[in-house]
């Protein structure tokens, strides 16, 4: 690959790690991510172009990290409350059938 193919391909996986970012598909940021390396190694770091894109893919990897840390801990908190919250619901309730025929709102 020259090196315009090559910068091509690494702004293209900026876009794609940024829709999977904001798509929580944390799987495929991390096939992202890893398909970033080898483009990175075949770049001219002769051309200040390259650092620029360096720098943007360190800036994007960092946001992306910590963006997925953050709606983990979020995630982890939810999970949390809910199980609070079914613990609860056991201890009022003496089974699971008599707290949904408590719920139902058909009648």
């Amino acid at each position: 690959m020259n090196q315009t193919e090559l910068r091509a391909a690494i702004e293209s996986s900026f876009d794609k790690l940024r829709t999977a970012v904001e798509d929580r598909r944390y799987n495929e940021v991390q096939t992202i991510l890893r398909s970033q390396r080898p483009l990175f190694e075949g770049l001219d770091f002769n051309d200040s172009d390259s650092f620029d894109l360096l720098r943007q893919g360190q800036d994007l990897t960092n946001w992306a990290l910590t963006l997925t840390l953050v709606q983990r801990t979020h995630m982890e908190r939810a999970y949390a409350s809910m199980l609070r919250l079914k613990q609860m619901d056991s201890g009022y309730f003496i089974t699971p059938v008599c707290s949904a025929d408590l719920v139902d709102l058909r009648g």
